[in-house]
This record gives structure tokens, sequence and C-alpha cells, in this order.
């Protein structure tokens, strides 16, 4: 004969199966802490076959494509310059901030020979002392020889050559602003640093400023601006403490042509500054 179950057994017996439905009992059920995914978090280990990792993507602003100018009857090029003022009307203008006022394109800015493309630094030219010559930019290591003899503590990261004996000459980036012989900042920068190097060498160097033009233009009118060029030159060597008996500027026009004057990138390469040591 079997015993009759105590209520309170009973009463027992179902309070597990009614703890899912009160919320009030049985085994407590852990949550894993929520982690913020940043997009470098892993997910955990165990169920991934059906867990999503949202990688949130930088945003990335859209890029208005450039509409190149028409060419227009007054504009041969289409470059948005007229021909009025156009010094290069067949040969649009690359607007690349460097002398863009002119018209004319300048694929090698810094006249080092390394196209803009490929130039690390397209606005300071390559130094050519054989080493890492290709990529455009200068090691602040002149020659042996060079360096021997005028040891720069400066470091111009200018380009340097020999001329003759000890003489060599400089190369540098100094942009004018078209037709004048006011620069930019940089170029003023540039300027201030020749003279930290003039200085540097005492009292006996003497130095040569030569500006040279490509052949657009005038042949008088080369000439007469790139004298006012080198006077303005040998005025702020002056001005930042160089005696004037040091500085002599010579404006050469198109008479000095390093490379012919037969595309734009021969025209960049003949627009340039030297500094040539003429005393010591």
């Amino acid at each position: 004969m079997r015993r009759p179950v105590p209520h309170w057994f009973a009463v027992f017996a179902v309070l597990p199966l009614l703890a899912p439905l009160a919320g009030c009992s049985g085994p407590a059920v852990v949550e894993p802490p929520k982690v913020a995914d940043t997009g470098n978090v892993a997910p955990p280990q165990g169920d991934t076959q059906n867990r999503e990792v949202m990688i949130a993507a930088p945003a990335v602003e859209p890029q208005p494509a450039r509409t190149p100018p028409e060419r227009t009857a007054t504009d041969r090029d289409g470059d948005g310059l007229s021909d009025a003022v156009d010094l290069c009307p067949d040969d649009p203008e690359d607007m690349d901030g460097f002398q863009d006022e002119d018209g004319c394109p300048d694929p090698d800015n810094d006249a080092d020979g390394i196209a803009d493309v490929t130039d690390k630094c397209p606005n300071v030219p390559e130094d050519k002392n054989r080493v890492e010559d290709d990529d455009g930019c200068p090691e602040g290591s002149p020659s042996a020889a060079i360096a021997s003899a005028w040891p720069d503590s400066l470091d111009l990261g200018l380009g340097v050559r020999f001329v003759k004996g000890q003489s060599f000459d400089f190369t540098i980036p100094i942009a004018f602003k078209l037709n004048a012989s006011t620069m930019n900042d940089q170029s003023l920068a540039m300027v201030e640093r020749i003279a930290g190097f003039l200085l540097a060498r005492g009292k006996s160097l003497t130095v040569e400023v030569g500006v040279h033009s490509d052949s657009l233009g005038s042949d008088d009118r080369n000439k007469q601006l790139t004298q006012d060029r080198a006077d303005e030159i040998r005025r702020l060597l002056m001005k930042a403490g160089v005696a004037g008996s040091r500085v002599k500027a010579v404006g050469y026009g198109e008479t000095k042509p390093i490379v012919s004057n037969d595309s734009a990138e021969n025209r960049a390469k003949n627009r340039r500054v030297e500094i040539r040591v003429i005393g010591s």
C-alpha cells in the first residue's frame, strides 16, 4: 500500500518548475559583460557561428570631381587663364600651387631633373651627392670634398657642385611672383638661411647672386627682370647683416640656359637662382 505524498513535498517539487515564470528563484543566469565593438576586439570563443561582428569604418568625405575648364576662343588650352595673360596659351597650367599665375605648367618645380610626379620633395632640389639621388630630396650631406673645404653646419640642404678650384655654386629654390621681384615666405626664409651661411664663413667669402630666366618674353625684359630679382636678394642679404661688398648681383636673363627652352619642363629648369662663391 502506497503512502500518501505529503502536501508540503508536492509544493516544493513544483516550485522549480514555476521559477522561470515567477523570476524569483532557481539558478541565476549570469549574462556576459557587454563590450563595445571598436573594430579591433575579437569575438569571444565558443558561439561564433551565429555571431555578427560589426566593424565601424572611418567616415570618408566625398571629394568633388574636378571639372577641367572648357577650351574657348580666349583660352585655347582650357586652363582658366585668358590667352591675353597666359604665357603658355597652348600648354595648360598644372595648377599645383607653384607659379600658377603665368599659365605655364611646371612639371619640375625645383628644377632638379626629377619630375614632380615622382619627386618626394617637389619644391626642394635634390643635392646630387650620390646618396639616394633618385627620391628628389636632399640628404643634407654635400660631397666629401666640399664638406671638408666648407663644413656646412647649417645644413642648407641645397644642391652644390664645383665650378673651379674651391669655387662652387648653390642652385637654390627661390620662387618669385609673376613678373615681379617679390617672393613668398618660403623663399624669404631660404634667403635668410643663405645669409646665415655667409655670416658663418667670416668676412672674406664673397659670392655672386645670379638670376636666370627662360626664353619667354623679350630679351630686354628678361634681362631687367632678373637683374631686379638679383638686386632684391642682395638687398635682403644686406638687411640680414651681410656686407654689400661681399655680394655681387647679376641678372643674366635668358643668356645662360642649362637646357633648351623647347618644353615647359626645360623652361622650368632654366628659371633658377644661383649663388656662386667667387672669393674666399
